[in-house]
């Protein structure tokens, strides 16, 4: 308890001047970016939120430590990282990412001070329809900027992977690329679903080895495989940690 009420009270108001002082830099740096850098806004804006990810994920140590483990092997870009969804955080743990990559999500476009950012970054907002998220999605990857995709389309309540939509293997199958299967353990316990107060714990991200689409990329078949393997591959990773939760969960597993 007392652990808890230190890190809120350390943490939010931390939080608060680290999002205040990148809001006021950041006219200046974009016109440095305009005149000096010349990098593409969208992506100069998207390396910004990278790097606003790690200093807040940075800010939550040492009461919430955040560790990687990288399976990937040596992959080629851009990719999709299909992840399971657990908490608000989830999106903040992507700063430990490298490279150029975007967000396909909702709830930061109906927050004021974020939705300005989503929409410079051209992240991709889900609540536009599939039809939209495709297009887009089709031309960042062009572009060669990886997406972040949760499947499921919300955070689970329970800790347990929940149904994936079909949405992200649709479009790895049309764009030819690999999809990451991204394992988040932890985050749901720091702070769980609907919670105010953050909880001091430990936070894991398995970035798992890649699968890549076969077959066409309109088939059912093909789109409900590819789906199936990296969602088997997530409840394996879960699995090795939380046994008891995920034991039942294996109806979808890799073949």
């Amino acid at each position: 308890m007392i652990a808890t009420l230190i890190l809120n009270l350390y943490f939010w108001p931390l939080f608060t001047i680290i999002t205040l002082t990148v809001m006021a830099f950041s006219p200046p740096l974009l016109l440095l970016n305009r005149f000096l850098f010349r990098i593409p806004l969208d992506r100069f804006v998207r390396t910004g939120v990278r790097i606003y990810g790690r200093i807040i994920i940075a800010a939550l140590f040492p009461l919430v430590r955040v560790k990687v483990d990288d399976r990937r092997g040596k992959i080629s870009f851009p990719v999709i990282y299909a992840a399971n969804h657990l908490s608000a955080i989830d999106p903040y743990l992507f700063g430990v990412l490298s490279g150029d990559n975007g967000f396909v999500t909702t709830w930061p476009f109906k927050i004021p001070l974020y939705s300005r950012f989503m929409k410079i970054c051209a992240y991709i907002n889900a609540d536009r329809g599939f039809d939209h998220v495709q297009q887009e999605a089709l031309r960042l990857l062009d572009a060669g900027c990886s997406l972040i995709i949760w499947p499921e389309g919300h955070r689970s309540r329970n800790g347990v992977t929940g149904r994936f939509k079909n949405g992200a293997f649709l479009i790895a199958g049309k764009a030819q690329v690999a999809v990451v299967p991204v394992c988040i353990i932890g985050s749901g316990k720091v702070m769980p679903p609907e919670a105010r107060l953050l909880r001091p714990g430990t936070i894991e991200i398995i970035l798992l080895e890649p699968v890549f689409p076969r077959g066409r990329a309109d088939e059912p078949e093909s789109v409900y495989r590819l789906k199936n393997q990296v969602r088997g591959k997530i409840i394996r990773a879960l699995r090795e940690t939380e046994p008891a939760l995920h034991r039942t969960n294996t109806a979808t597993e890799e073949k």
